[in-house]
């Protein structure tokens, strides 16, 4: 399995709302769509993302993610993001681009059309934000037919609206 995808192309996802804006590189997304579980055995698939904001809370994009490793656990509903190459690819990434790039938050798939967050979801979003208080993160869930962002706003997650537009 591939630790890291990292992006090539101009053709990005963008997503905007509560005064952010989120970028993700096409090659992020094309992973997604094929990591999505739309097979009845398919089995959850997760990641850390990795990216860069120009200003803590204006934009930000993301440029790569990793995918489950060996050491990780996965099952149709279930996973446990628990390999030490998700923290690896992110330390290499902060490294390689001088400080540039880092930790945004996480993703996973669900197994339905228009996903939502469940409460193991949220416990783990707020985990994830009162670790990382410095910067907003971003959480994404990539369903059998939409992906959505969400992000924390004043104790509570709030989708972020997907823009028509598929350049940036």
């Amino acid at each position: 399995m591939k630790t890291v995808i990292f992006a090539m192309t101009t053709e990005n996802a963008v997503f905007s709302g509560y005064g952010l804006h989120l970028v993700i590189e096409q090659s992020v997304v094309a992973a997604w769509d094929e990591l999505r579980q739309v097979g009845s055995l398919a089995l959850e698939s997760f990641g850390v993302l990795i990216g860069s904001c120009q200003n803590i809370s204006d934009s930000c994009r993301i440029e790569s993610v990793t995918t489950p490793n060996k050491d990780d656990f996965q099952s149709r509903s279930r996973f446990l993001l628990r390999d030490p190459g998700h923290q690896k690819a992110v330390d290499r990434a902060f490294r390689r681009s001088q400080g540039h790039l880092g930790y945004l938050g996480t993703w996973h798939t669900h197994p339905e059309a228009d996903p939502s967050p469940s409460m193991v979801d949220i416990e783990d979003w707020l985990s994830c934000a009162n670790r990382n208080p410095d910067r907003p993160l971003y959480f994404v869930i990539v369903g059998t037919m939409n992906t959505h962002v969400f992000v924390k706003i004043r104790n509570k997650f709030m989708k972020l609206k997907r823009q028509r537009s598929n350049t940036q």
